[in-house]
């Protein structure tokens, strides 16, 4: 047997027009899967789900926006290595390098 939850459908679209984007979120499942939850809003002993879904949307788009923030901020971080001056290898990641100008040809 299918659980209320299998009914529940989500669409999501956005559109960008000058400098605003924008989602059109859409939800659907059966009305009477609200039935209860709306009874206990009009009461108010459970928030509505309109707030509820408000809230989740700016909390998931603030995660969202910072998760980009935070890599950035972790690349920034990344120690760089440096080329010690006056030696004739390099060392990068383990391996070595050896210049090209330094490798004699052999003479024939």
């Amino acid at each position: 047997m299918r659980s209320k939850y299998d009914y529940v459908r989500v669409e999501v679209e956005n559109s960008s027009e000058g400098a605003v984007r924008t989602y059109r979120i859409t939800l659907k499942a059966p009305e009477k899967h609200f039935e209860l939850t709306d009874q206990l809003t009009q009461r108010r002993v459970i928030d509505s789900f309109d707030s509820r879904l408000t809230q989740a949307l700016r909390e998931t788009t603030k995660r969202y926006l910072n998760s980009a923030e935070s890599l950035l901020s972790a690349l920034a971080k990344k120690p760089k290595q440096t080329v010690q001056q006056g030696t004739t290898e390099l060392e990068t990641s383990g391996a070595r390098l050896i210049r090209l100008r330094s490798l004699k040809l052999p003479t024939k």
